[in-house]
Parts: C-alpha cells; structure tokens; sequence
C-alpha cells in the first residue's frame, strides 16, 4: 500500500481494466512527468499529467480537487472575489491534496514527501547510467541510487579519517 498515494476502489478497478497497478502509475506522478493544462470535467478541475514508468510505460493520470468547484468567471474581478471568499475551502482542499500526494504531482514537493531529491545530471551520465543499468538488469533509477549510496558512503569514510 502506498505511503503518499490514497487508492480507492474505483481508482484501483478502472487502473486494473488499463493492466496497470497502483504502484506503476504512481511511477509515471513521481518520475518527473510532464502537467498538461488543467480541464474542467463535469463541474470539476482535473489535471492530467505524461510520464513514463521505471519499465518504460507511457502513462496518463488525473488527479482532482474533490470538494471544491471552481466555477468560469466572467471578469478578473469576480475572480479575485471567488478565490478571496473560498480561501478556507482552498486551504482545506490543499490540506487534503497533501495528505494524499497530489500537490503538484512529478514535483521536487512529492517527492520530498516521500523523502527523495532530484539530483540533475548531465546526458553523458545519463547514457552511462542507463547502459550500465541494462547491463546489469536493473531499473535504471534503482542503478543510479546504488551508485550514489556507494559513492556517499565512501566519502563518509574519507571525511571521518
């Protein structure tokens, strides 16, 4: 069971009818993914975002507000005024959205949440990793975090001489 994503039923039944599990497509929310625009569905925001999986999948999810409805407004003042008026209702929803992974998903955020960092790295380190990796028949994430711990761990031992 997830620690940062909540799976329902109906989310883990309409994944299934895909094939996919819940663990792949929280792969495709925290493998940096790309977040498309938001689209108002049946009276509530939905945000899509693309991404692959650890075993190279493309996959699309959605995530949602579930309380609050942001209606269209018809000037930026109204706007102003609904945002103002339905700030609590906001900070709860964020609230919420925290509790179960879903602010800003594929960003550094989540992933702290889950006690990860993104490390940025050059293309040739890329390639050097992702050859390696299929070499030894390891995800390639899996591969690079061994050769970082390996490296931490040997310069903790360089630093305490």
């Amino acid at each position: 069971m997830s620690e940062v994503f909540d799976w329902d039923e109906a989310n883990r039944s309409h994944l299934a009818r895909h094939c996919v599990s819940p663990e792949e497509a929280e792969q495709v929310l925290v493998n940096n993914p790309l977040d498309l625009d938001p689209q108002h569905v049946n009276g509530e925001w939905r945000f899509p975002s693309i991404g692959l999986t650890r075993a190279g999948r493309w996959g699309v999810e959605w995530s949602d507000m579930e309380k609050l409805v942001i209606p269209k407004f018809n000037t930026e003042a109204e706007e102003a005024e609904w945002w103002y008026q339905n700030r609590e209702a906001l900070a709860e929803e964020f609230e919420l959205a925290g509790r179960k992974g879903r602010l800003r998903f594929g960003s550094n955020a989540l992933l702290k949440a889950k006690g990860e960092v993104i490390v940025q790295i050059s293309p040739e380190d890329a390639a050097t990793i992702q050859k390696l990796a299929a070499q030894n028949g390891q995800p390639e994430a899996a591969y690079a975090g061994s050769i970082l711990h390996e490296a931490l761990q040997q310069r903790l031992k360089e630093l305490q001489k």
